[in-house]
């Protein structure tokens, strides 16, 4: 090895949470956008149910549009944003 070379190593050990090429490991990786956009879209479709069934049951009124007025957004943006997480995993698979 002469002076102009540079000296080449191969560090593939990694500490936990260490960024390497664009990604972080351990736990942290787990906490993207796509993750947070997931658990909202299902927190929301399951409040959604949860609130018209609950509802339902306890005023026996399952045909009542001031409930489906509140109880159909939540379970709608919740289903879009479960979908939209879908397709991106589903794009960036192909």
């Amino acid at each position: 090895m002469t002076a102009d070379q540079p000296k080449i190593t191969n560090n593939t050990e990694m500490k936990p949470y260490q960024k390497q090429k664009g990604k972080i490991s351990g736990f942290a990786s787990i906490i993207t956008a796509r993750n947070i956009y997931r658990f909202f879209g299902l927190l929301l479709f399951v409040v959604g149910a949860v609130f018209y069934l609950s509802w339902s049951i306890l005023y026996g009124t399952w045909t009542d549009i001031g409930l489906y007025s509140y109880v159909v957004p939540l379970v709608v943006f919740g289903l879009l944003l479960l979908l939209l997480t879908h397709e991106q995993d589903r794009a960036e698979s192909h």
